[in-house]
C-alpha cells in the first residue's frame, strides 16, 4: 500500500477493501505530510470499499 501511496500522481486514485481503511488514512496523514503530498479519502459503503485520491 505504502508504495502505491507514493508513487500516485494527482487527480489518481487507489481502492482499497473496507478493512484497510484506517491504515490507509493513516499513511495518508503521516506520509503525506512526509512526502508534500496531499491525498483526499471516500467511502463506498455498499461496495464495502474506501477511494484515495490524491489531490496535490
Amino acid at each position: 500500500m505504502l508504495q502505491q501511496l507514493r508513487e500516485l500522481e494527482v487527480g489518481e486514485n487507489l481502492i482499497f477493501p473496507a478493512e484497510k481503511r484506517g491504515t490507509v488514512r493513516s499513511m495518508c496523514t503521516m506520509f503525506g505530510f512526509e512526502w508534500d503530498k496531499t491525498f483526499s479519502s471516500k467511502i463506498n459503503r455498499k461496495d464495502r470499499t474506501i477511494t484515495v485520491t490524491r489531490i496535490r
